[in-house]
């Protein structure tokens, strides 16, 4: 008889108590919402393009806050059988426009830098990868264009190889179209 009042009792006249109370420990614990420390949120995602030889993957988070610092990886790999020498002008071999979802590509004016970024050096440069070789570049984005934060929304990243492929003699094995440089779309969300 005392079991079941005691089950009576806890469930009439404690339940909502106690679940009052596992929420309130929960908020306190688990916060509002809001902040999750700086750390993207969604999936680290991966698109690539292959130009020649040359694979370029552009990976990234798919969601950030509104403000947070947008970090990518670029990479460039060398699948085929032979070095592969490329030439830039003085500033890097890639870059990394972002648009907003409704900006056609082509037209982008904000582009993602290494955060060691100081400028074109001018020059021609030159690079090597063996085959199988691989080159990581590391770069972000503060979310803002001309000094003033973007509005949260969609964007679109991709990864450009801005380099024309030689063989040993420089002689360019490939044309040089940016399409054909070019990793797929990766889509991001800022809220």
């Amino acid at each position: 008889m005392t079991e079941l009042l005691g089950r009576r009792f806890l469930s009439r006249s404690c339940l909502p108590a106690v679940v009052m109370m596992l929420a309130a420990m929960t908020l306190v614990v688990g916060g509002c919402g809001g902040s999750n420390d700086g750390v993207p949120q969604g999936r680290n995602v991966s698109v690539s393009g292959q130009y020649g030889p040359l694979q370029i993957v552009l990976s990234a988070f798919t969601v950030y806050q509104r403000g947070q610092i947008i970090a990518a990886t670029v990479t460039l790999t060398n699948t085929g059988a032979q070095d592969v020498f490329y030439e830039y002008g003085g500033c890097e071999e890639y870059y990394v426009p972002v648009a907003a979802d409704d900006t056609p590509e082509g037209q982008e004016t904000i582009y993602l830098r290494d955060p060691t970024y100081d400028g074109c050096g001018g020059g021609i440069r030159g690079q090597r990868l063996r085959p199988g070789e691989t080159r990581k570049f590391y770069v972000q984005w503060d979310q803002t264009q001309n000094g003033e934060l973007v509005p949260p929304g969609r964007y679109r990243l991709r990864a450009v190889f801005d380099a024309g492929l030689t063989d040993a003699s420089g002689a360019p094995l490939l044309p040089t179209t940016e399409n054909s440089r070019a990793t797929t779309p990766l889509e991001i969300t800022t809220f």
